[in-house]
């Protein structure tokens, strides 16, 4: 009677364990010895917890191999997380302080993630989590692009599932340039046609005509006050006066060539 307790006790215990989430044991949570690889323990059970804590480990591992604007990666992977998994920022910041010092290996995190995520395209979503945190600098590195192969086949996945996700984003980025190309050109077009706008009104107020005016209507105004300010009129004239007059010329004849241009 004595052993049939003793075995349920030990029973009870071990099923305990197993339900226990990154919130009570992590792998290296006890550990401190810095850089010291570690495993999954045979009882960290598919949870949404812990589900986190490998997506966090695996992230940790991709911007190893790229450290590139960590900040904005670190910021991408606690926002997928929270909004996926509903980690808390201190749980977050707690894995991600035990992926920098103590990694888990990545043939452990792997074969765990193929145990509980049986079907091959739950295992691509991995890829595409990995991608953004890639990504959530701007740019693939060629060590990142590395890591996802090696990835793609600790995952049992195909080369072609990779590509088609790296198809995605780069289509994607593609057209996200392309919209900001356009943009750029329909502002600095807009900038031009207002330009042009303000030159054409303050041509047209030099030579008295309206800005809708034809260029038959420009010529006949720039005919008028040439021969009213032309130089050779302004010969007996006080000299401030020519000064004065001189200037007026040249406004009226750089008013004329440019409407001349813009009108025909």
């Amino acid at each position: 009677m004595a052993v049939f307790f003793v075995i349920l006790i030990l029973l009870v215990v071990i099923v305990k364990m197993s339900g226990i989430e990154h919130k009570v044991m992590r792998p290296g949570s006890v550990s401190r010895d810095i850089n010291k690889t570690l495993t999954l323990p045979w009882f960290f059970r598919f949870t949404p917890a812990n589900i986190s804590y490998v997506y966090v480990q695996l992230s940790v591992q991709m911007m190893k191999r790229s450290k590139h604007d960590l900040a904005e990666k670190r910021d991408f992977v606690y926002s997928y997380v929270k909004n996926k998994f509903h980690t808390e920022s201190g749980d977050f910041r707690n894995d991600f302080l035990l992926g920098m010092r103590n990694p888990v290996e990545l043939d452990s995190l792997c074969k765990w993630l193929i145990k509980n995520l049986k079907e091959p395209r739950k295992r691509v979503g991995i890829l595409h989590f990995l991608v953004g945190v890639g990504l959530a600098d701007g740019a693939l590195r060629d060590g990142e692009i590395r890591f996802l192969k090696l990835m793609t086949t600790k995952l049992g996945l195909q080369a072609r599932d990779l590509d088609a996700i790296l198809n995605t984003y780069y289509s994607q980025r593609e057209e996200q340039r392309k919209r900001e190309r356009d943009y750029q050109s329909r502002q600095s077009q807009t900038r031009r046609q207002s330009t042009e706008l303000t030159l054409i009104s303050r041509h047209s107020r030099v030579l008295g005509v309206a800005e809708s005016a034809g260029i038959t209507e420009i010529k006949k105004a720039y005919r008028k006050l040439v021969k009213i300010y032309h130089p050779d009129r302004q010969i007996h004239v006080a000299s401030t006066v020519r000064e004065a007059a001189l200037e007026k010329f040249r406004a009226i004849q750089e008013a004329y060539e440019y409407l001349e241009k813009v009108k025909q």
